[in-house]
């Protein structure tokens, strides 16, 4: 009937990112594209890239959130309204 969710909301910063490696660009050109007449551009790395960056945490936000199952709560209801009004006459 209830549950439980927590959840974790944290900000960080990427700083002195720094990638170094061979790179292969293809460019792929088409007259009937808009000037540069550049219609795919590829990039991708030849061998495996060093890369170096630095993180930092902003901030942590941490959420609990609790939910009910409406369906069983909204029947819940729904007998003792019925319970209450029989009761009654």
């Amino acid at each position: 009937m209830f549950s439980c969710s927590v959840g974790v909301d944290v900000d960080v910063a990427v700083e002195r990112l720094y990638i170094c490696g061979k790179l292969s660009l293809t460019f792929t050109m088409d007259l009937l594209s808009p000037f540069p007449h550049f219609s795919n551009i590829s990039i991708c790395f030849i061998e495996k890239p060093d890369v170096w960056f630095s993180i930092r945490v902003l901030k942590v936000r941490i959420c609990f959130c609790f939910y009910v199952d409406c369906r069983l709560f909204s029947s819940y209801t729904h007998q003792i309204k019925e319970a209450f009004s029989s009761s009654q006459t």
